[in-house]
C-alpha cells in the first residue's frame, strides 16, 4: 500500500486561558461547550482540576488543525514564528517562568 500525501499543512494556535475562563463563567458556557467539544471531552473535563486550562488546550489544538487545512508549510512556519514571538513577550510567560523558578502557583491574566 502506498500512501501519497499532498499539501501537508501546519496549523498553530495559541489560546489564552483567561479568554476560555471568561466563557466558562458566562452565559455562553453551555453553547460554547456543546458546539466545540464532544460529550467525551466535556465528561473528561469534570475530572480535571483546572477546566479552563483543559478546554484551552483542546480548543487551541482544534483551531490549529483548522488553520492547518488552509496553510502551506511555509505559511505555517511563519505563523508559528510570529506566535512564538508574541508568546515569548507576554506577561503570562514571565509569570510562568517566575512561578516555576520559585515553585509557586502562577497567576495568569491573559496578557
Amino acid at each position: 500500500m502506498v500512501l501519497i500525501m499532498n499539501n501537508i499543512n501546519l496549523g498553530v494556535d495559541i489560546v489564552l486561558v483567561d479568554r476560555i475562563n471568561k466563557i466558562l463563567n458566562s452565559k455562553k458556557k453551555s453553547r460554547f461547550l456543546s458546539k466545540i467539544f464532544s460529550r467525551s471531552e466535556i465528561s473528561d473535563s469534570k475530572n480535571r482540576q483546572n477546566q479552563s486550562e483543559y478546554f484551552s488546550g483542546r480548543f487551541a489544538a482544534k483551531e490549529a488543525i483548522i488553520s492547518g487545512l488552509d496553510m502551506t508549510i511555509d505559511q505555517g512556519l511563519k505563523l508559528e514564528g510570529d506566535l512564538n514571538f508574541i508568546l515569548q513577550t507576554s506577561a503570562d510567560r514571565s509569570e510562568g517562568i517566575s512561578s516555576f523558578i520559585n515553585k509557586t502557583t502562577p497567576n495568569y491574566y491573559g496578557k
